[in-house]
């Protein structure tokens, strides 16, 4: 069974649009994996969402909210909001708490809102859904909190959430053996979903 032993993900809201990071090592067990993984994913153009915990639950729930949401498009003729993201997912999961062997994922779920700003939920396998301003998850989030609990501050800006979203995660990176292999980071705000570059990651840690 393959399974993420240790992840380490974040989510921050900006006053212009949201940062989701993470980074990009899988393992199995006390094994990592040979190549890197996406724990950032594209669910619509205006939400993304970060994934930890099993792979294989983790991907039939994306695939399962992505389908949904692209039904709920079709049919309204608009975009949903992150809150229906949210809750949607939180059922699916609440159900699956229900069964033998509940789904093991957590996520951050990211987004454009209702009232045209920008939210990020956490998310849990019992079904839970937590509006935060800034979240992490996975082995290292505990290095990750003390980066965020420094750095966050109201009305920061996607710039500065950014590099606030890299340090975050550089800081498990160096001291979490289950998270490593580089960082991801994503940015989505009026424009859309937009995954940062390598390159771009490097200077906003000062490399």
């Amino acid at each position: 069974m393959e399974y993420k032993k240790g992840t380490t993900t974040v989510g921050l809201v900006c006053k212009d649009g949201i940062v989701l990071a993470a980074d990009k090592r899988g393992s199995l067990g006390h094994l990592a994996m040979h190549k890197k993984v996406d724990k950032i994913l594209k669910v619509t153009d205006f939400i993304g969402i970060t994934t930890a915990g099993m792979v294989g639950d983790a991907q039939k729930l994306y695939d399962y909210l992505k389908a949904e949401l692209q039904l709920y498009l079709l049919e309204r003729e608009e975009d949903p909001a992150v809150e229906v993201a949210s809750k949607l997912l939180s059922n699916i999961l609440y159900e699956g708490r229900k069964s033998f062997l509940p789904y093991l994922s957590m996520f951050l779920l990211g987004g454009k809102s209702e009232d045209g700003g920008f939210k990020v939920f956490s998310l849990d396998s019992g079904g839970s859904s937590i509006l935060d301003k800034y979240v992490c998850s996975g082995s290292g989030m505990e290095l990750a909190y003390g980066v965020l609990d420094s750095g966050y501050k109201e009305g920061l800006s996607v710039s500065e959430g950014k590099v606030l979203a890299a340090k975050a995660i550089n800081s498990a990176l160096r001291r979490d053996v289950f998270s490593g292999d580089g960082i991801d980071v994503v940015v989505i705000d009026n424009k859309g979903y937009q995954k940062i570059k390598e390159g771009e990651i490097s200077k906003l840690l000062g490399k």
